[in-house]
C-alpha cells in the first residue's frame, strides 16, 4: 500500500509541475502561474519576492481585479469582507494587493495559502450567472406556492449583511413576526454555490435587526448532484433548505 501512496503521489507532483510556468521578473522576484483557476477560468498567478532573510507573497491585485472585470464594485462593504477573509488566514490587503510575509522555512505552506485565499475569494464572488431555465422554472413555483398561501412578498429584494447588501428572490416582511429570506440556487457549480451561502448566512445573521429572520434556501437538482457536503453546509446555514424536486416539503415548511 506503501508503494501504491508513493507511485500515486510521485506521479501527481510531477504533473503539478509540468502545469506550473513560473518567470523571473528581476533579480528577486518570480511570478508563478498555478494551474488553479479563478471561476472566470483565469489561471491564479502569484509573484514571490526576496527581501532580505524574508520573502512577499502578492497576487499583485490580480484577484480584486478580476472582480471587477466581472462586475462586481469593490467598495466599503466588499473590501471589508475581503479584508476578513484575507485575515483569518494571516494575509492583508494593501491597495488591492493580497500580501503575506514569509521566511523562507515557511515559504512554501504561505504560498499555497495565499493560492487558497485567491481561489476562495474567485469562488465567493465569481460563482453567480444568469439564470439557466430550470432555475426560472424554481422561481415561478415557490411564486406559486406563496400566492396560494397568500403570504405578503417582494420580489427580487436585497437583504442587509453586515459586510454587504445579499440578493434573494423573495423575501417576506417581518412586520412583527417571523420574516423569511427565501434564495433560489443555480445547480452550476453546486459547491462553490454552497459555500458562497454559508458566507451570506452567517453574514445576514451578523445584523442585528435580521434577528426575526429567517433563511430559506430551494437548490436546483436537475442540472447536477449536489453532494453530502454542500448540502450540509445549506442546512447547518439556513433555517429552511429544500431540493427543488421536493416543493412540497417547502411548503410545509412555511
Amino acid at each position: 500500500m506503501a508503494d501504491l501512496t508513493d507511485l500515486v503521489l510521485g506521479k501527481y507532483l510531477d504533473t503539478y509541475k509540468g502545469l506550473i510556468a513560473a518567470e523571473e521578473i528581476e533579480n528577486n522576484s518570480v511570478t508563478v502561474s498555478f494551474p488553479f483557476h479563478y471561476s472566470g477560468h483565469h489561471r491564479i498567478e502569484l509573484t514571490i519576492t526576496a527581501v532580505g532573510e524574508h520573502f512577499i507573497i502578492s497576487d499583485m491585485a490580480r484577484t480584486v481585479g478580476e472582480l471587477r472585470d466581472f462586475g462586481v464594485r469593490v467598495e466599503t462593504k466588499t473590501r471589508r469582507r475581503l479584508e476578513e477573509i484575507s485575515k483569518i488566514s494571516g494575509l492583508k490587503i494593501v491597495q488591492d494587493h493580497l500580501l503575506l510575509e514569509s521566511s523562507a522555512e515557511e515559504l512554501g505552506k504561505n504560498v499555497q495559502r495565499l493560492l487558497e485565499v485567491a481561489k476562495t475569494i474567485g469562488d465567493v464572488y465569481l460563482v453567480h450567472r444568469a439564470k439557466a431555465p430550470m432555475e426560472r422554472d424554481l422561481v415561478r413555483e415557490v411564486r406559486e406556492i406563496l400566492n396560494k398561501r397568500r403570504l405578503i412578498y417582494k420580489e427580487k429584494e436585497k437583504v442587509n449583511g453586515h459586510l454587504e447588501m445579499h440578493s434573494v428572490n423573495f423575501l417576506i416582511p417581518a412586520n412583527g413576526k417571523t420574516g423569511l429570506a427565501i434564495a433560489v440556487l443555480p445547480g452550476h457549480n453546486s459547491h462553490l454555490v454552497a459555500e458562497a451561502w454559508g458566507f451570506k448566512c452567517d453574514d445576514i445573521r451578523a445584523v442585528p435587526v435580521n434577528s426575526g429572520l429567517k433563511i430559506g434556501l430551494v437548490y436546483d437538482t436537475a442540472t447536477e448532484t449536489w453532494a453530502a457536503e454542500s448540502r450540509r453546509i445549506l442546512e447547518e446555514k439556513a433555517d429552511i433548505v429544500v431540493p427543488g424536486d421536493s416543493l412540497p416539503a417547502f411548503e410545509e415548511r412555511l
